[in-house]
């Protein structure tokens, strides 16, 4: 049986909120209201800058991925709506479902370039595809001219 975790009282938080206004890194602006200092906002927003460039530069190099044209035109197709296989298969050019198509929609579901409407059931008749919020970074990154 696991721990039960008792939330502190609101006057404990406060006295820590105090403690780091006295640290210079909150400012006090009512009895039970903080904020950071405009130092430690700075400081929080280049981090965040920091981050975002990291993860742009990891989604360029996501871009360098290889896929196969197939691969592309299902990515592409689902950047409208999901679509079912039989729409992609078709979005991708072949008239049944062949190998081929089926290795590409395997492929992007390993690298979460899409997902399944319905992944506890993945045989469902019911089943369609949307791309993934990796599948759009990827998508964009290729549109976009690189430096």
């Amino acid at each position: 049986m696991g721990l039960l975790e008792v939330p502190k009282p609101v006057s404990t938080c406060t006295d820590v909120a105090n403690q780091l206004v006295n640290q210079v890194l909150l400012v006090k602006l009512a009895d039970s209201l903080f904020e950071l200092t405009p130092v430690m906002r700075q400081r929080f927003q280049a981090e965040t800058q920091v981050e975002a460039q990291v993860e742009e530069q990891e989604v360029q190099v996501e871009a360098h991925v290889s896929l196969t044209s197939t691969e592309r035109k299902i990515l592409f197709a689902l950047v409208e709506d999901e679509k079912s296989a039989r729409e992609l298969t078709k979005a991708a050019g072949y008239k049944s479902r062949t190998g081929n198509f089926k290795r590409s929609l395997e492929k992007l579901l390993s690298e979460k370039l899409i997902q399944m409407t319905n992944p506890e059931n993945p045989k469902a008749s019911n089943q369609k595809y949307v791309i993934s919020e990796h599948g759009f970074r990827l998508l964009k990154a290729w549109e976009e001219p690189s430096d």
